[in-house]
């Protein structure tokens, strides 16, 4: 055991005061301590259990000093004299020296001019025979029981005997082993429990034959929109459709009433599409694969392959778009300066080129006007829209729009509809005069929407926004939820860019993509506040928040601005935003990214100065650099994202057509560590890198894709089989748990996750 004294000061004010009395100033009598000798404790306990309380009979300002043997154990709060454990304690494995559940300390209190008197006080811990606690699942977790389901469990428990409890959920009972004082995580399999909207899981604690106590807690089926990639209306069979190849899955919608269900239309690997169109002669639709042309079933049950080995630059390109040509049974595909022409039924390829009015390599966007066989293509920056006839190389038309970037494409009645994501809007671009203006009706809030389908019978747009599907009356522009799979502790329903989680796992903190906004949840009771902060920008709503890291108390968050409507070249702001109602500073400089050490407010930031990239290391309170550390890297080399994990910094960059983790050397140079391939990745948004499992493990969060596990000790990659969060729903910000080894938090696109090893389960989005 080590043994030290250590000392934490409070500063408590008298009542009485320092003037207008006759004492005599030159005798200054010692303060008094009021707070008692002696005070009990259970074990386990995390709050404050006793304070300190002196008098001082001069006026003067009171400290408080803790000190003996086993004042290391103890925490005293430097404004309040309030005392609590470093850690809770454990009755069988006590910590003091005489092992006997008795720490000795002695309370010091000193005023201003140095006088001082000293107060014995012993901390008895008395046992605890029985208690636990539930980390997982919540109350109303919320997860989808068909394929995938698997409901992670965490609990810590305190027993004095060998006993046992069971988990039970739909007849199915766990038990696990069971010792004295014990944290146990696992998953409970749930794929027996069906489509019900709501079951219970029972945790049942024994001795003997007798129960001590049972635990019920509701658990909710809800589907769960988690890939913003597809969408298709098929008015045939009047459903919606959102596919998720990457799941292996496809959700089908009632429009008129809101229910749902899931199809398992695919088999073996994920197929990668590029994107899908809708034939409404059929009802069915079609997409294509870097090699092959498929149609899914108008039922949603089944996928069909039209020709392998499509021999075809163009439908290879990654982020694709496709339209289809129903009265001529033709598929168009497109990229920069160039188009395919794909025969439904054959499947052969005809590539075209075309003069672009367009410089630039962004992905193609498509609509088809059926009648008139016009093409339009928009590259997604949002530069403009130019109209091709089929076969044709040259562009009859080109429209300028107002540079920013779009999602789909919808054309009816010489009108192009427009999802234009950054911008939180649905344009509409009149073809016939060439104005563009913007949806400007009540309703549902808009988030970035990219996906767009039409209902031609009714006049209604569909989009995917955050957890929702919205329809948007294409005459008054309101918008209405049509589907809701908010999920969890209330819903956000605009989407996280950022999460904080207690080491305990009894808080959670999310930044939304709207400034100014914080979920706080009580990850115990289900409670979620809305609360504010207040951001140094001068118009918080031209902005969107790309990503956000908090310091360990979750009481300050390094925020990352961009604007709204600028051009691609804009720079990010980052602010130093306090969330308990502090004052926020705007950091200056061109800043890649940044991180904070863990268990204290410095700050690590990634910047780059005169063609040179640096570490800063700042102190987030008063904003001073105490360090700065010009780094050595490859000239093709470009760092993305920097974190520090115990002694050493990591960092992750661009090298080529691969991401590289890095670990700095002592002489400022990255030595590789690993390297993933690149899928295709058209930002950096969303690197980072955590660590789980007692920091065993990194989480290495890339852009677009799948994060991968690097394990420390081995030197490896570890399988963490995330294959269940393929497409857009990617998962990032990883919090471990004190106590519980393999289980965490995490979020993506869909909202916040519990997790044990990769099963998971959302909890708020």
């Amino acid at each position: 055991m080590r043994n030290r004294a250590f000392f934490l000061s409070v500063i408590a004010a008298s009542a009485l005061s320092a003037c207008g009395d006759n004492k005599d100033r030159s005798v200054n009598t010692p303060p008094e301590l009021t707070s008692g000798t002696f005070v009990e404790v259970d074990e386990n306990h995390k709050s404050v259990f006793f304070t300190a309380r002196a008098r001082d009979a001069d006026g003067h300002a009171v400290e408080f000093e803790l000190a003996g043997e086993d004042a290391e154990y103890f925490v005293l709060d430097r404004h309040s004299g309030a005392l609590r454990f470093v850690s809770p304690p454990n009755f069988e494995e006590p910590l003091d020296a005489d092992k006997d559940n008795r720490y000795e300390l002695t309370i010091i209190a000193k005023d201003s001019r140095g006088a001082e008197a000293r107060q014995p006080l012993t901390v008895q811990v008395n046992n605890v025979a029985f208690a636990y606690e539930v980390l997982s699942p919540l109350p109303n977790t919320v997860l989808e029981l068909e394929r995938y389901s698997r409901l992670p469990i965490a609990l810590w428990v305190e027993y004095d005997y060998p006993e046992r409890f069971q988990v039970i959920v739909d007849g199915e009972i766990m038990n696990p082993a069971s010792a004295s004082r014990m944290t146990w995580s696992g998953s409970i399999n749930l794929e027996k429990a069906g489509t019900d909207t709501e079951l219970e899981v029972e945790m049942v604690f024994w001795r003997g034959e007798e129960v001590l106590e049972r635990k019920f807690i509701p658990i909710r089926h809800k589907h769960v929109i988690s890939d913003h990639s597809y969408l298709i209306y098929d008015g045939m069979n009047n459903q919606i459709v959102v596919p998720h190849p990457q799941r292996l899955e496809a959700l089908v919608i009632d429009p008129t009433t809101g229910t749902s269900q899931k199809r398992y239309p695919w088999t073996g690997e994920a197929p990668q599409p590029r994107d899908f169109a809708y034939d409404p002669m059929t009802g069915s639709s079609l997409f294509t694969t870097p090699n092959t042309l498929f149609r899914l079933g108008s039922a949603v049950e089944s996928v069909f392959p039209i020709r392998d080995n499509l021999d075809s630059e163009v439908v290879r390109q990654p982020k694709g778009s496709l339209v289809y040509d129903h009265l001529n049974s033709t598929l168009f595909a497109a990229t920069a300066g160039r188009y395919a022409q794909i025969d439904s039924m054959t499947g052969f390829v005809q590539e075209i080129q075309y003069a672009s009015a367009f410089s630039t390599s962004d992905p193609v966007q498509l609509a088809y006007d059926d009648m008139g066989r016009r093409l339009f293509l928009a590259p997604q920056n949002g530069a403009g829209v130019e109209v091709l006839t089929p076969g044709e190389t040259a562009t009859s038309a080109n429209v300028k729009l107002p540079g920013k970037r779009i999602g789909h494409l919808v054309y009816d009645n010489n009108l192009l509809y427009i999802a234009a994501s950054e911008t939180h809007q649905i344009g509409k671009l009149d073809l016939s005069t060439g104005n563009y203006s913007a949806f400007d009706g009540s309703g549902a809030e808009l988030l970035s929407p990219t996906t767009l389908a039409l209902d031609h019978t009714r006049g209604i747009l569909l989009t995917t926004s955050g957890a929702r599907v919205i329809s948007v009356d294409t005459n008054t522009g309101e918008r209405t939820v049509v589907f809701d799979s908010s999920a969890g502790i209330g819903s956000s329903s605009n989407g996280f860019s950022g999460i904080w989680v207690a080491h305990d796992g009894a808080r959670a903190l999310a930044t939304t993509k709207e400034p100014s906004r914080l979920v706080d949840m009580d990850l115990r009771s289900g409670v979620k506040t809305i609360r504010s902060y207040q951001p140094t920008l001068t118009k918080p709503g031209d902005y969107g928040v790309v990503h956000a890291r908090f310091n360990t108390a979750g009481t300050q968050a390094l925020l990352r601005y961009r604007q709204l409507n600028a051009n691609s070249a804009a720079q990010d702001i980052f602010e130093l935003v306090a969330l308990d109602g502090g004052a926020s500073k705007r950091l200056s400089g061109q800043i890649i990214d940044g991180n904070f050490f863990r268990g204290s407010d410095q700050l690590l930031l990634l910047v780059r100065e005169a063609n040179k990239y640096a570490l800063q290391f700042m102190d987030s309170q008063s904003g001073n650099v105490s360090e700065k550390r010009t780094l050595n890297v490859p000239a093709n080399y470009s760092p993305i994202t920097v974190r520090q994990i115990g002694n050493r910094i990591y960092m992750l960059g661009r090298e080529g057509d691969e991401f590289s983790l890095s670990v700095l050397n002592d002489n400022q140079q990255l030595s590789t560590v690993s390297r993933f391939a690149d899928s295709g990745s058209s930002t950096d948004d969303g690197a980072g890198i955590d660590a789980l499992f007692d920091d065993s493990v990194l989480a290495i969060s890339l852009p677009e894709q799948l994060p991968r596990f690097w394990h420390i000790a081995k030197n490896e990659e570890q399988d963490m089989n995330f294959a269940v969060f393929h497409g857009t729903d990617q998962p990032k910000d990883f919090y471990s748990v004190d106590d519980f080894n393999e289980l965490y938090y995490m979020r993506t696109n869909s909202g916040l996750h519990v997790c044990w090893r990769f099963y998971c389960a959302i909890l708020a989005n």
